[in-house]
Formats: structure tokens, sequence, C-alpha cells
């Protein structure tokens, strides 16, 4: 018997009103660059977006960039809502007609959206245009209080509750193992779903955060090297988390203002431009196209918790560990190798690092570690990709 979703996920296409859009052109346009300063012409990043980046964007985006295109692409995929406790919760499928296809729920993060994901549904369904062959189930939700997932605001909103909404939207949709891969807020999720629900058997990590630091004379010079730069991150690159976890309200109210502040933030976390260690062919920068897809869903569809509940509930919220009991894979790159040494030993884990050959320049996820035991295991022929 193949596999069907069932009633309770609705088909959803998104069609944002004509004057919606005219109304964010219209503001964007009248959004005023800041002042130039001597900060904001430091084209290394470390004082924040530039004034030239900044303005060769907005300009892009008012004379370039095509909502109604970008929208097009999201609705050549399957979209879905589902109501969930109190969540009216979008995603993104693509489900093979095999009962025995596994299962995988793919979490994004902050800043971002479903819309990250995008791509790797177009290769997988390049690569299995027949869902009757496709190995997987493929589930993209939008996290709850992120663009087109509504949520309760007038009461606290965990996450304990937003992963609760996202394993019963895999329970509603049939599944009763699946796998989970999460990255920034979504890999917080994962790990709670992982630790709470007995349907989340596995998780996949590209952000895996701890408490503990690991003892600086067991490590190799280019470990020490990877947690000196994770360091100087905290301390020079952190300040849009202080500011989410401490005054939510006030950032909110900031980046609700315009469309141009929502962007500038949005590229915060990124270097700019943000480095590619290899030749991949994309049509504007990585900060651009990602950014800005991201950033018009975000203002056109207006959830104000988006901007201003979502940082807060992270920060102040403990970081769970993964249950021993379940298996843990964890990409990670050299500059966060600091996070390594404290992944409990119990922990069915591999990790892995992206990687790329000298030679045929294709990428690759190979193991650096074992756990216990953290050997590293780089194959000859590859070098890693430090992003």
């Amino acid at each position: 018997m193949s596999y069907s979703p069932p009633s309770s996920a609705k088909p959803f296409t998104l069609n944002i009103p004509d004057q919606d859009i005219d109304e964010w052109r219209q503001l964007l346009k009248l959004s005023k660059l800041a002042p130039e300063t001597w900060e904001g012409s430091q084209e290394d990043g470390r004082y924040g977006v530039t004034h030239k980046w900044l303005r060769e964007t907005k300009d892009y985006w008012l004379n370039t960039y095509s909502w109604r295109s970008e929208e097009a692409r999201i609705n050549s995929f399957p979209n879905y809502r589902m109501a969930i406790n109190g969540v009216d919760l979008h995603f993104v499928a693509l489900f093979s007609e095999n009962r025995d296809a596994v299962p995988i729920q793919f979490l994004h993060g902050w800043p971002g959206s479903f819309i990250e994901f995008l791509p790797m549904l177009a290769n997988i369904r390049k690569q299995y245009p027949d869902a009757k062959s496709l190995p997987y189930h493929i589930i993209v939700p939008s996290l709850p209080g992120y663009p087109l997932s509504p949520r309760p605001t007038d009461r606290e909103f965990t996450m304990e509750e937003s992963s609760a909404v996202l394993n019963q939207l895999m329970v509603n949709l049939g599944f009763t193992k699946y796998i989970a891969q999460g990255g920034d807020v979504g890999s917080y999720n994962a790990r709670i779903s992982a630790m709470n629900h007995k349907e989340c058997v596995g998780i996949h990590l590209n952000m895996f955060t701890v408490r503990e630091q690991p003892d600086q004379s067991k490590l190799s010079a280019l470990e020490k090297t990877a947690i000196a730069s994770a360091r100087a991150w905290k301390e020079t690159g952190s300040a849009y988390a202080q500011e989410h976890g401490t005054r939510p309200s006030t950032i909110g109210s900031v980046l609700s203002s315009n469309p141009l502040a929502l962007l500038a933030w949005y590229v915060l976390p990124f270097p700019i431009p943000i480095p590619i260690p290899i030749p991949i062919p994309i049509p504007i920068p990585i900060p651009i196209s990602s950014c800005i897809d991201s950033g018009t869903t975000c203002t056109l569809t207006n959830p104000p918790q988006d901007r201003r509940e979502i940082p807060r509930m992270v920060r102040h919220h403990a970081r769970p560990r993964p249950h021993p009991n379940q298996h843990l894979a964890v990409l990670v790159y050299l500059k966060h190798l600091d996070l390594l040494p404290a992944i409990p030993p119990a922990a069915r884990c591999v990790v892995g690092a992206l990687c790329v050959h000298r030679e045929a320049r294709r990428l690759q996820l190979l193991p650096v570690r074992a756990v216990p035991g953290y050997q590293a295991c780089l194959r000859e022929g590859w070098e890693y990709c430090d992003v």
C-alpha cells in the first residue's frame, strides 16, 4: 500500500496580494541609508555591514529582485499547512509513495527560513523524479513563529512547545519513527525532540553547543587555532545574540520598522562578503540571495514574533544534551572544533567536516573524529573547508 499524506495536511499556495508588495517596495524605496562613516567603510566586516554593500544590495532588491519569481519557486514545491497545538504550521514536503521510505525532518535556524532547503529539494527531486523511487519522505517545516507559521503571541512559547509541535507534525503525517536534521535554532529543536519524543530516533546537527571547554594540553595546533577563532567570534561577533536575549522587544520594533533595517540585521552573523572556499556557480553573492529571499518572506508575511520572541527563546532556555540512546551525527567546521570534546562519550556519534578534494574540487562530508577517541582520519587528497 503506497503512502499518501493525511487530510489534515492542507495544500497551500503562497500568494502575497499586490497591494502588500507595492507597500513593501514603497517602504524599501523610502528607507534611507545611514550616513557614511569610517566604520561603515571597513570591508573586512569587523564593524558589521558596510555602507557600500547595503547601498548596492538595496539597489538590487528594488530594481532587479523579483518577489513573484521567488514566490513561483516556492510554489513549485508542494506546500502544506497543518493546525497543531495553536500553531498554523507551514511545511514543504516531498513525499515518497513508498511506505517504507525514511522520514527526515529538516529544521532551519535564524537568520533564515525554510527557503534555505529549496535548493536541496530541487536536487532531490531531480535525482528522484518519480515518487515511487524516492527513498525518503523529506519534511521541511517553517519553525513556529517564523514566516508562514504563526504561533500564540499572548504568552511565553517555549522551545519544548516548539519541538512538541514539530514532533506532532511527523506523528500526524503517520510516521512512528523519523530522523531530524537541524542547524542553529533548528539544532536545539532537534536535540529536544531526541530527548522528549520517542518517535525521533536519530538527529544530525551542524551546530552543537556545549558548556564544557576542552583540555588545551590535549589539543593539536590545528584545534587550538580553531578554538581561538571560535572564542574571537564570541567576543566580537555575537552582539546580535546578546541583543536578542536581553532586549527582544526593542530589536523587534527596530527590525519591524523597515525592510532595509531587517536586511542589515539578517546579515550580521555572516562575514561580508561570505567567503566561498571553492568555486560554486551562484547567480548573486550568497548574503544577497539567502538573506533577501528570507528577509522578503519575513517582511511580506509579517509575523512579529519572528523578530522578537524566537531569539529570546534560544538564549533563555537550557540547551539540551542529546539522549545517549539516540543516534547523533554532527557536521562541524574547523572554527567550531571547540564544541567537540564535550560530546557525551555514550552517544553513538559520528562527527564530520565539509571537505573538498584538492584535484576534483568536489565536496564531501568526511569523518574527522571518532567518539570516543577523537582520532583524526582525514583521507589523502582531501582538505578541510574552513568556512
